[in-house]
């Protein structure tokens, strides 16, 4: 049985995947890899994907944090038309981590004209003062010039989108199919 829908493959040790799978999803289900065995494989603890994602809900960090959850969160945003919140925030973690100062200034550069200045692409909502300090810095960038903007859009997606997110069928139907993991014993792949 495949389960298709929300982003995620689900197969039952016991069925034959269709011809569209990767080899590699075929070896594992032929050689009967259960959720035991993948976690020794993986050498890492594996949390009941019930719990997991149960933990989403905790607070946004926890779910930013977890690529399925993320993954689920930004699906939701993009049934919302707002992804373009989730990925600035996520282009703005990213440039924190750059280290030469020729990157900094190219993905600064590249962060504004996708997010930030007026008619952009993927312009985010933030205030006229925020919006002006960043186009007065970005001659000369640093690793904190988008930080302002990143707080406001964190904040937005926090009160606004994270506690709709939590009440949406994307959400609950996710939470519902992995407890049917737990309850059929399948393997997620």
């Amino acid at each position: 049985m495949v389960t298709r829908g929300t982003g995620i493959c689900i197969v039952t040790v016991m069925s034959r995947c269709p011809p569209t799978f990767s080899l590699e999803i075929h070896q594992k289900v032929k050689r009967g890899i259960t959720r035991d065995s993948w976690t020794e494989r993986r050498k890492m603890p594996m949390k009941s994907p019930t719990a997991e994602a149960a933990a989403w809900s905790e607070n946004m960090d926890t779910l930013l944090t977890n690529q399925a959850g993320l993954d689920a969160f930004r699906t939701f945003l993009k049934s919302e038309f707002s992804e373009e919140n989730v990925e600035f925030w996520l282009a703005c973690e990213d440039f924190k981590k750059t280290e030469s100062a020729e990157k900094i200034a190219s993905k600064a550069k590249m962060i504004y004209s996708e997010f930030i200045e007026a008619d952009a692409p993927k312009e985010i909502n933030i205030d006229f003062s925020t919006r002006d300090l960043i186009s007065k810095n970005i001659a000369e960038p640093t690793l904190k010039c988008f930080d302002e903007a990143q707080k406001l859009i964190y904040s937005l997606m926090a009160k606004d989108s994270f506690p709709r997110f939590l009440k949406s069928e994307i959400y609950k139907k996710l939470v519902n199919s992995k407890q049917d993991l737990l309850n059929n014993n399948v393997v997620v792949i």
